[in-house]
């Protein structure tokens, strides 16, 4: 597209803020992130490219995401953390553990860099992953395709599996209690 910068970055915001409007209606988890990659993306696929990543927004973007995971963080959350620790440790480990052996294995498989691949199957938000991603030069948009899928495939399958096991457990409760 030939046009200015200003005339850019607002088709870019149109674009991708129409995209975010609609996954956000349609209720797609995390649609508004995913609205705007997916319509920006198309767009871009049928008309060319709107405009180069500007860096800035980048710096902005990180910022934002710092700011809004800080907010999390209150006495509260400590005082939780501290009857935590083991169970989280457990969790973080384990499943740090494994992103690293399917990285390896998904690099062996594709091709890929270990970082891309690792940061693929790494447990995370997309956001954080998309931007992590980013500021290590790692391939952002498969590590966002695979993210992508990966969170809508695990909603997708553990919701009914988590359904199953709650009508199951509730019938073995009922049982106990007669």
């Amino acid at each position: 597209m030939n046009i200015g910068y200003i005339q850019q970055f607002f088709l870019l915001m149109v674009v991708g803020g129409l995209g975010a409007f609609i996954g956000h209606r349609l209720r797609i988890p995390a649609g508004i992130f995913i609205g705007a990659i997916i319509s920006v993306g198309v767009f871009q696929v049928f008309f060319g490219t709107i405009m180069a990543k500007p860096s800035w927004m980048k710096l902005i973007m990180q910022i934002a995401v710092g700011l809004v995971l800080g907010t999390r963080f209150t006495a509260e959350v400590l005082i939780d953390f501290k009857k935590m620790v083991k169970p989280v440790l457990i969790s973080c480990v384990s499943l740090i553990f494994f992103a690293i052996m399917i990285g390896y294995f998904l690099s062996y498989i594709t091709g890929w860099d270990l970082l891309t691949s690792i940061l693929s199957t790494a447990p995370g938000g997309q956001t954080e992953m998309a931007i992590l991603s980013d500021s290590v030069g790692a391939d952002t948009e498969k590590i966002i395709i695979l993210q992508l899928v990966r969170s809508q495939l695990v909603l997708v399958v553990m919701m009914p599996l988590v359904k199953r096991f709650q009508s199951y457990r509730g019938k073995e409760v009922k049982k106990s209690v007669l």
